[in-house]
């Protein structure tokens, strides 16, 4: 098995630190032939991997303002919007009338509650209800401006997120070629350094390749659910990147078993946002180990990463 697959799967912190220590020593030493031949073979795919990299960290925080922009419409669809737009309703249709009914026949829980999409659809079913009516034009016209720009924004998160989806998958073909690379030079250094094996130190992270653990967890979470992350002892300053990737809030925790249910103390991240966290905000450390996180929606799964940086 490739010890260095295995080391920076799922960890793109560690992938970085071992590929630019290789990279590093391989062009600090190009003066000797064998290694400028390494290095002239190596470098091109390090550099494919890095950029790879970039490009990922690039797309992901397209992706998150994406989402933040449509979650905040949303919101304000729920809020502001239709406590305007029922003001200008009630002008002209008196509420509990039939004309009123037939427009907010359920109030403001279509605009409140619900996934994104059905609030989106909320819009759209608002401006087909008042149709042709005269009276309503001016409102009408406010709706349907406004649908156009929730769609959009609709239609840019959907495009981040494929765009996150093809970086990841660019990024990890260039990943597993950074390693299937570096193996290669491995060998050949083993076979170079017969005599003094001790001179392979110079050119690989060996502690990080023979130590390396998953710093990187990714997954789903079921609607109304939890999801066992990883079991993992931790210092209490130990930084934690939170990220929420899909389109419902998540709750994360640590508890004492590894299907512990959500107690007083947890961390929200809201949906497609991140932020980083020390071990102990989730709790005490030293006695809680399993970390896990729960969708309280009751509709959409939700969707996760974490990264212990």
């Amino acid at each position: 098995m490739n010890p260095i697959l295995s080391a920076t799967d799922g960890s793109n912190v560690l992938g970085k630190r071992i590929n630019n220590w290789h990279d590093g020593a391989l062009y600090a030493n190009r003066t000797n032939p064998v290694i400028l031949a390494m290095y002239n073979i190596y470098h091109p795919i390090s550099f494919i991997y890095v950029n790879a990299n970039a490009d990922w960290k690039s797309k992901e925080g397209i992706q998150m303002a994406k989402t933040a922009i449509f979650t905040a419409a949303v919101t304000d669809t729920g809020s502001a919007r239709i406590n305007a737009w029922d003001a200008a309703i009630q002008m002209q249709r008196p509420k509990g009338s039939p004309g009123y009914l037939a427009l907010l026949a359920h109030g403001h829980d279509p605009f409140q509650t619900g996934t994104q999409e059905e609030i989106k659809d909320a819009v759209l079913a608002l401006s087909k209800a008042i149709g042709t009516d005269a009276a309503l034009a001016t409102l009408k016209g406010e709706i349907d401006a406004f649908y156009i720009t929730l769609d959009d924004k609709d239609r840019d998160q959907k495009e981040a997120f494929t765009n996150l989806t093809d970086a990841s998958t660019a990024l990890e073909l260039a990943r597993v070629e950074m390693c299937i690379a570096q193996y290669a030079d491995l060998g050949t250094l083993m076979s170079y350094f017969a005599r003094s094996p001790l001179s392979l130190k110079v050119y690989f992270d060996l502690k990080s390749i023979r130590n390396g653990r998953q710093t990187l967890f990714t997954g789903k979470v079921k609607k109304n659910y939890f999801h066992k992350i990883v079991e993992r002892t931790l210092l209490p300053d130990a930084p934690i990147m939170l990220t929420n990737n899909g389109a419902t809030d998540l709750q994360f925790y640590i508890s004492d078993k590894k299907n512990g249910t959500i107690g007083a103390t947890f961390i929200t991240i809201t949906a497609g946002n991140s932020k980083e966290i020390v071990a102990s905000d989730l709790g005490d450390v030293a006695t809680l180990h399993f970390l896990i996180v729960f969708n309280p929606d009751m509709v959409n799964k939700g969707e996760f990463e974490v990264e212990f940086l």
